[in-house]
C-alpha cells in the first residue's frame, strides 16, 4: 500500500477514533457506561493504528496475506482478508 493511502487509512482511523471517543465522553457522562459496539470499534481501530505504527497494516491476522486494499478503504480497522472472514 502506497504512502498516500496509508496517510488517508491513518487519518480516517483517527478521524472515526475521535468520533467514537466523543460518544463514549457523552455516554459516560449521561449513563455512566460505554455500549459493547463501541468499546469493540474503538479496540479494532487502536488495533489497527497500532498496526500502522508497526508497520503491519493491511496483513490478514489469520492468513497473513494482504487485506484487499477496497476492503481497506470501505472499512479501515478491519483485519482479516476476505477469504478469512467467512
Amino acid at each position: 500500500m502506497d504512502t498516500q493511502t496509508m496517510d488517508t487509512v491513518r487519518h480516517n482511523l483517527l478521524g472515526r477514533s475521535q468520533s467514537l471517543l466523543g460518544r463514549r465522553r457523552w455516554t459516560l457522562t449521561e449513563f455512566g457506561r460505554i455500549g459493547e459496539s463501541e468499546a469493540q470499534t474503538l479496540a479494532r481501530i487502536q488495533a489497527s493504528l497500532d498496526r500502522l505504527a508497526g508497520g503491519t497494516y493491511g496483513d490478514c491476522v489469520t492468513c497473513h496475506g494482504a487485506i484487499e486494499t477496497e476492503r481497506l478503504r470501505a472499512m479501515p480497522e478491519v483485519d482479516r482478508c476476505g477469504g478469512c472472514t467467512h
